[in-house]
């Protein structure tokens, strides 16, 4: 395999249009900061290896963005991780997703398909054609969530608890398969059940990060082989300065709840974005001083931190690819440094992302039965013990449960590759 980015991390930085910034209620066509520069691949101190133009559509930014050789990364066997970054109300929902207000089920909303859609089609597209050359079969499965502090949240079950387990997989998540274009966008349609408040900055901002996961899987009839990989696409909340996207931040005590509320979603999404941040540079750190990039990396912080710790160490690095969308507004230079220089920071990285194993078919679904009779045995073990007496649930009945609930649709469809 040959891929112009294999063996490094990298960036692009997008331009969000000058007429969509309006500063005093004037549109702010006067000044452009060096920061976001339109016309060169480099701005101050932070080099992208894309920069795209405000006047580039949906198509051509996702183009710019190697969209198609991140998708044969995934079939060839690659975990990826797509990451979009910046302030509050830049356009990252807008490039990962698509406008607001797109209609999902209309054809005619194909050309305001962001980031993901595209992907996700294009990956259906690519393994039809294989199926029908080489007579492989595979599974493509999503999986939609948004993180709390020390949970994710799943957005295709009415928002049930989902974990991470000691090899920072996601366990409880409903997983739907995506067989057709139109279970695809059926799928990305659900984002509209992620939290979002108005604040201040941003009429629709998003109040938690949100979780894409595409699972595929290839099973080679020829060796009876299956191998497995993985799309990760993070849309991270905003950044934003509490004082200007609250009212009440400085007035605290006459605050609602839900202002109190919204406030402390603001700090939770600056905290963990500020432990990202600390956590790459710390990484970059290692690397430099050549030791174990991962020493003495606090992954463990944050569920966000704690989902890209699979991906994002030598053990089992995946491409990693991060978009920036940008302000033109000088009034958010800063937040706008910020992002710029985590996107920098990002492209630093320098670690081989590892073409998953493939196994025997038949061995993955033997360990999955396994697993699934042995999550119910524990199960039921803890809940006739003491320690759920009085009908209390603790986090360990939790995980059970949810491997119980993700793991026998999964293993139907596994099932059904070696049928097919």
């Amino acid at each position: 395999m040959s891929l112009p980015f294999l063996g490094k991390f990298q960036w692009a930085k997008r331009v969000k249009d000058a007429a969509m910034q309006d500063v005093d209620g004037q549109p702010n066509w006067s000044r452009v900061m060096i920061l976001c520069d339109t016309t060169s691949h480099t701005a101050t101190g932070h080099p992208a290896a894309y920069v795209i133009q405000p006047s580039e559509d949906q198509a051509s930014a996702c183009d710019t963005m190697e969209i198609p050789d991140l998708v044969q990364a995934l079939i060839d066997g690659y975990n990826v991780n797509f990451l979009a970054n910046g302030q509050t109300g830049s356009g990252k929902t807008h490039t990962v997703f698509g406008p607001p207000t797109i209609d999902w089920a209309s054809s005619a909303s194909a050309p305001d398909y962001g980031f993901l859609p595209r992907a996700a089609l294009l990956i259906h597209e690519r393994l039809q054609e294989m199926e029908a050359t080489t007579g492989d079969t595979h599974v493509l499965t999503g999986a939609m969530l948004e993180t709390g502090y020390a949970y994710l949240f799943d957005l295709l079950d009415n928002k049930k608890i989902c974990y991470l387990d000691q090899d920072h997989e996601v366990v409880g998540a409903q997983q739907v398969s995506l067989d057709s274009p139109s279970a695809i966008l059926s799928f990305i349609a659900r984002v509209e059940d992620r939290s979002t408040k108005a604040t201040g900055m941003n009429d629709t901002s998003s109040r938690t990060h949100c979780v894409v996961q595409l699972r595929l899987w290839r099973h080679n009839k020829k060796t009876g082989k299956v191998r497995s990989s993985t799309l990760n696409v993070l849309d991270l909340a905003g950044a934003e300065r509490l004082s200007e996207a609250h009212e009440m931040y400085m007035d605290l005590g006459n605050a609602t709840a839900a202002q109190k509320k919204s406030i402390l979603e603001g700090m939770f999404n600056n905290f963990t974005l500020h432990t990202f941040d600390r956590l790459v540079l710390q990484i970059h750190d290692n690397m430099r001083r050549k030791r174990d990039p991962g020493a003495g990396v606090q992954f463990r912080v944050c569920c966000l931190t704690r989902v890209l710790r699979g991906s994002l160490c030598p053990d089992n690095a995946a491409i990693t690819s991060m978009v920036v969308p940008v302000s033109q507004n000088p009034a958010n230079w800063r937040p706008t440094k910020d992002a710029l220089a985590l996107g920098e920071r990002i492209s630093m990285l320098r670690m081989k992302p590892k073409r998953q194993r493939a196994v025997p078919l038949d061995r993955l679904v033997s360990q999955l039965e396994r697993s699934l009779s042995e999550a119910k045995a524990t199960l039921k073990r803890m809940k006739s013990s003491a320690m759920c007496a009085g009908g209390k649930t603790y986090k360990y009945t939790g995980i059970r449960e949810g491997e119980i609930r993700s793991g026998y649709p999964l293993l139907e469809l596994l099932k059904g590759l070696s049928e097919s």
